[in-house]
């Protein structure tokens, strides 16, 4: 029969939360529900063959409580008897703490795979519409330096998302490198990383067409940016980019990458946009789905509900809950 002969020290009280007498002179692999190791009828043939055993193995304490255990099984001789020794070391933290590091490892791989992936699709695109490789360069550049912008806010909150207010304002400065000319008004609100990203690139492309064809092409247009979100069915940015004050707007004849971005953006699941292109200046509209359940990629990697480690909180930054309706001042 295997049995365990041990102490049940403070330790062991500590980290199971049973007290000596309730363990004291039971299988400790059946009392503790012992899992994830082999079951008993191979552990006991191997103790019988090797004379020992060790390994890892969790436990279920008081109020199921996991508790994982570096393990060892000796099988030892007491005058006439042969009883099987147990020794236990917690080593709960540092498997939380490998769960952690695999869990940030398989972040960061899905993270640059997602990103290489739209890295090659600016470059691809951003080449068929540019006549010279000066005009690649720079257009190419700037698309990187904005998506770069979009990275450095959502790595401030762990990838659980973004401050649209903080996104607003970073691609608008990476982009003209002035916000004299931008008046914001609308409440700060929080978006999941997939929106944030993809809002981005709109509001990057939208900044780069006023700046050259658009209100902020000579000195007197202004830019103005506003949104809402509505609750009735789930919550849903709704935001106009309105541009005033600038040359007279006409459809272009042919559209550039940044305009057909926009105009495919729009047919998403989750996001749509609509172009007008009025002769006293341009405008869009946006719509997105501020909810982060629904617009989770079955690819996409969330730590959130993973189950390991804690989960990240959606709510905003203590710097980004105010409220918003000025000119922006870089």
């Amino acid at each position: 029969v295997l049995r365990s002969e041990h102490l049940w020290n403070r330790g062991s009280v500590e980290r199971c939360g049973y007290p000596e007498n309730a363990v004291l002179g039971t299988d400790s692999f059946e009392f503790l529900k012992t899992g994830d190791g082999p079951t008993r009828e191979q552990l006991l043939a191997s103790i019988k063959l090797d004379g020992t055993w060790s390994g890892e193995l969790l436990r279920r304490g008081r109020n199921n409580k996991d508790v994982w255990v570096d393990s060892r099984f000796e099988l030892i001789r007491v005058g006439d008897n042969q009883v099987v020794l147990e020794t236990n070391r917690d080593v709960t933290e540092r498997r939380r703490a490998d769960d952690v590091r695999n869990l940030l490892i398989a972040e960061l791989n899905h993270r640059v795979k997602n990103t290489l992936a739209i890295v090659q699709s600016l470059a691809s695109q951003t080449a068929r519409s540019s006549p010279t490789m000066a005009s690649f360069v720079t257009s190419f550049n700037g698309r990187l330096q904005s998506l770069s912008s979009a990275h450095n806010v959502l790595t401030e909150t762990n990838w659980s998302g973004a401050s649209l207010r903080e996104l607003v304002d970073s691609q608008v400065i990476a982009t003209v490198g002035s916000a004299d000319r931008f008046t914001l008004d609308g409440d700060d609100v929080f978006l999941p990383p997939q929106t944030a990203l993809q809002l981005t690139l709109i509001l990057h492309e939208l900044a780069g067409n006023a700046l050259k064809h658009g209100a902020l092409s000579d000195g007197s247009g202004r830019v103005y940016i506003s949104w809402n979100v509505t609750r009735n069915g789930g919550e849903r940015l709704h935001m106009t980019w309105r541009e005033a004050g600038g040359p007279r707007v006409d459809p272009p004849s042919v559209k550039g990458f940044g305009l057909n971005l926009i105009e495919r953006s729009g047919r998403l699941p989750h996001l749509s946009t609509r172009l007008n292109f009025d002769t006293a200046g341009l405008s869009c509209e946006i719509s997105a789905v501020v909810t982060d359940e629904a617009v989770a990629d079955p690819g996409f990697f969330d730590p959130a509900k993973s189950g390991a480690g804690a989960k990240m909180s959606r709510m905003l930054p203590e710097k980004a809950e105010r409220k918003v309706s000025s000119s922006v001042k870089s």
